[in-house]
């Protein structure tokens, strides 16, 4: 079946595929979903709309989806988040308190605040207490924690607080560039494992200080 609506916030949706309607939503199909004044459209969900998305001018997301209450995937998405375009797979399953998150993303900037405040909307996570991602990236630029960066190429997963770095390069974060690599056992405060990192910068000292605000595990450099 076929649907289209216009909603708030300047919003248009196009849906065709199988909807059930049961206790919960349950749909599987083609998705496309654009809006030109975002915190409208998220106002139809909250009252408090984030920040990330009031900064946002536009959004949108074109995909192959599976939503229901235990999983939402997203295959062969375009996902265009202020002109930034972006490709690539997004899956997270839910199950007794754990939630996992796939994600395989390439092309422009990727403002995570923004993207994760937007999915929010549609996933309650309020009873999670345990959480898995694993994360292929490969992106112009990331934005995320009041940090922009430059072309950020990275492989890793997080599985509860366990971090496993194969690959990480990341061009100026707070001025600095970083290559690292390696695992530990608890990423904000890593007492076993091994983690290395290559930095460099033209002012060191003021631009460490706001990365390890962003990244705990850097302050094992001061010893």
């Amino acid at each position: 079946d076929n649907f289209s609506a216009q909603l708030a916030g300047r919003t248009e949706l196009r849906a065709s595929g199988t909807l059930k309607l049961s206790e919960a939503l349950d749909f599987k199909g083609a998705l496309v979903v654009a809006t030109n004044q975002p915190s409208g459209f998220a106002a139809l969900f909250r009252e408090d709309i984030d920040p990330a998305i009031r900064n946002l001018r536009r959004a949108g997301l074109a995909a192959d989806v599976e939503l229901n209450a235990k999983r939402q995937v997203f295959e062969n998405m375009e996902l265009d988040l202020n002109g930034d375009l972006l490709k690539g797979t997004v899956s997270q399953s839910n199950s007794d308190g754990r939630t996992d998150l796939d994600l395989s993303l390439k092309g422009a900037v990727l403002d995570l605040d923004a993207m994760n405040a937007l999915s929010a909307l549609f996933v309650d996570d309020s009873n999670t207490s345990s959480r898995n991602i694993r994360a292929d990236i490969a992106v112009e630029g990331l934005q995320f924690a009041g940090l922009k960066t430059g072309a950020v190429d990275a492989k890793l997963s997080l599985l509860d607080d366990a971090l496993d770095i194969e690959t990480l390069s990341a061009q100026s974060v707070a001025g600095v560039n970083i290559v690292a690599s390696g695992d530990t056992d608890n990423w904000r405060s890593p007492q076993s494992g091994s983690l290395e990192a290559r930095l460099s910068t033209d002012s060191f000292a003021p631009a460490l200080k706001r990365l390890q605000a962003a990244f705990p595990w850097l302050a094992l450099m001061e010893h």
